[in-house]
């Protein structure tokens, strides 16, 4: 039987970083575009300290229902290596991210595979090595991230939400992965080296609550690893409404550089951002735009390939070293 969303309810909140009740501007109104289940979304801004985050939002009760098990988050594409990527990679971890278990550094090896470094490995959430190190994955779909890291030299451990992608983990890839969401569970302090959220802490009802559980469970020194969307950049900016990045309601909150330094500073230091650059999300949004409006210009910008490879992705690179991409990966160490 198919659930009535009409009957789910909303809430209106504070914002989590200055707990401002007022000073919330509407910033725009949506539907849910990723999985067109019904109802019209809504984000503020908090004019106060600069949060943007959905006001009122369903109920946490509710959420779940938003996240049918076919959503491309728990059914992540398998894709197999080649020998010219895995060489790649082996160099690139060997030199820029201390894994001596792979092999020695070489000065030379590090000059050439520089830009592969810069263009391929820099954003992604990549750990530097430690020896006999534990790793936790917070959101770890089907395990393949999980599966990489515990193939070069990790002991891991995963969380993951959905009960199929979690099963898919432990039976198809031998994984230590349970199902649940990081509130579920209470790990001995200091029990990790390296925690990792892949786009998660956006999803969460309580992201600060969250980061206060992973600077427990990390020991000092240890790295922790997010990646989110970044509302700062271009594409919400530009397409507004029509942000493939935006994901409403999954997406409960879009931090900037303000507001994540005011939830790590306390406990961590070394902060750092290093900016995607995936022209999927202007290509995306402008197709939610073309589909809604009609509009010529954007159906060239979403469907023109050679448009797509001569403009679109030397300018979203371009955008990325100047930090005005729509994602992020943010390291940090535990003091």
């Amino acid at each position: 039987m198919s659930f009535d969303f009409k009957k789910v309810e909303f809430e209106h909140v504070e914002c989590i970083i200055c707990h401002s009740k007022n000073g919330l501007h509407r910033l725009l109104s949506t539907p849910d575009r990723i999985n067109k289940l019904p109802g019209i979304f809504h984000l503020v801004k908090c004019e106060k300290c600069g949060l943007v985050f959905q006001n009122p939002r369903p109920m946490e009760k509710y959420i779940g229902l938003y996240y049918p098990e076919s959503m491309g988050y728990f059914n992540p594409i398998e894709k197999e290596s080649s020998i010219i990527t895995k060489l790649i990679e082996k160099e690139v971890l060997i030199n820029y991210y201390d894994y001596k278990n792979l092999g020695e550094k070489n000065i030379i090896n590090k000059i050439i595979f520089y830009p592969a470094y810069i263009y391929l490995y820099k954003h992604r959430s990549l750990p530097k090595y430690r020896i006999n190190g534990r790793i936790l994955e917070i959101g770890c779909s089907n395990g393949i991230k999980l599966k990489k890291l515990k193939d070069i030299g990790w002991d891991t451990k995963g969380i993951e939400p959905s009960c199929k992608a979690s099963e898919d983990a432990r039976n198809n890839k031998g994984l230590d992965v349970e199902t649940g969401s990081i509130f579920d569970f209470d790990f001995p302090e200091k029990s990790f080296d390296v925690i990792i959220l892949d786009m998660v802490l956006e999803h969460l009802y309580n992201p600060h609550k969250a980061l206060k559980k992973i600077s427990k469970w990390l020991r000092p020194d240890g790295q922790l690893i997010f990646s989110i969307p970044y509302f700062n950049g271009v594409e919400y900016k530009f397409f507004k409404k029509y942000s493939y990045g935006l994901q409403l309601p999954n997406h409960i909150t879009f931090f900037n550089k303000n507001s994540i330094s005011r939830l790590l500073k306390k406990d961590f230091k070394k902060i750092s951002y290093s900016f995607h650059h995936f022209d999927r999300d202007i290509i995306a949004s402008s197709h939610y735009k073309y589909e809604e409006t009609g509009s010529r210009l954007y159906k060239f910008i979403a469907q023109n390939k050679l448009f797509r490879w001569s403009a679109i992705k030397p300018f979203v690179l371009l955008l990325s070293f100047l930090g005005k991409t729509s994602r992020v990966t943010i390291f940090a160490i535990k003091k």
